[in-house]
Formats: C-alpha cells, sequence, structure tokens
C-alpha cells in the first residue's frame, strides 16, 4: 500500500474504489496501478496545513518496491473523450474571453472559444472551432538580453 497525504481542497474530489497511476522514481518510465482503498475521516494538520490521508492499494507488480520509495500518484479526476484539446500556449485571453487565432485561406482570424478542463499542457475547446481547424501557437519570445546572460546558450559548454 501507498499512503499520501492531500489537502483538503484535493481530498473532497476523491472517492473510495478510484482508480490511480503510480509511478516510482526509482524506475523511470514504469507505472502501476492501483485503488483508493482509504480517506482518513479527520485530517493531520501540519504547519496550518489541513492534510487527509490517503491509501492506495497497489495492484500486484513484479517492481522490488520497497519501504520509503518516493513515489507519484496520479488521481484521474474527471476524464472526458473525442474532445478538441489545443496547447495551452495557443490560447490568449482578455477582459475574462478566451480567443484562439485560426489559420485561414489567405491570413489569419481571431476567434473567441469557450474552454473547458485545463490541464499543465494542454485546453479542451467546447466552442469556437471544429476539428480540422489549423491554429497558431504562440512561442515566448526571447530578449536579446536573455540570450547574453542564459548560461544554456555560452559557447563552448
Amino acid at each position: 500500500d501507498v499512503d499520501v497525504n492531500l489537502d483538503e481542497t484535493d481530498v473532497a474530489r476523491i472517492e473510495m474504489g478510484m482508480t490511480v497511476v503510480v509511478t516510482v522514481d526509482a524506475f523511470p518510465g514504469l507505472e502501476v496501478n492501483g485503488e483508493v482503498v482509504e480517506i482518513a475521516p479527520t485530517a493531520d494538520v501540519q504547519s496550518g496545513v489541513v492534510l487527509y490521508p490517503v491509501t492506495v492499494r497497489l495492484d500486484p507488480t513484479d517492481l522490488p518496491l520497497r519501504s520509503g520509495m518516493t513515489v507519484n500518484v496520479m488521481f484521474t479526476l474527471e476524464e472526458r473523450k473525442d474532445t478538441l484539446v489545443v496547447p495551452f500556449r495557443a490560447v490568449e485571453t482578455e477582459g475574462g474571453q478566451a480567443y484562439l487565432t485560426r489559420v485561414t485561406a489567405s491570413s489569419t482570424e481571431r476567434v473567441a472559444v469557450t474552454m473547458g478542463l485545463i490541464t499543465d499542457t494542454q485546453i479542451e475547446i467546447l466552442s469556437g472551432i471544429e476539428e480540422g481547424d489549423v491554429i497558431t501557437v504562440y512561442a515566448n519570445p526571447v530578449q536579446d538580453t536573455e540570450l547574453m546572460h542564459n548560461p544554456m546558450f555560452s559557447g563552448g559548454q
């Protein structure tokens, strides 16, 4: 079993029997499935942070797991299939409205869109574009001064 502590805002979305995916730092690239088998009814308060202990039972595995290994537990809180998603960097917001830039036959056009679920890298688009539309993705511009002072770009290293 794996014991994790979840913030009170996160634990409210966790349910008994929920499936999870666990990765172990000692075994990069490998995943083990598991299931939430216990959610503590009372919280532990650590340095003013309210945390709830949650126990995850791992599916049988051949990995030589040991007590104390660092794991990452990923809970799937919501999943949608057959939706339109765009890279996070493609969306611009202005005055609370989200926009994408769609490529047309002769130029580009700014299109208001309605967003759905958001992850670290992608945003679900509920309306405003259709499957097959080509959109632009904005890169963060690099200033000349950043190039001069960023060791990643220094020569000979």
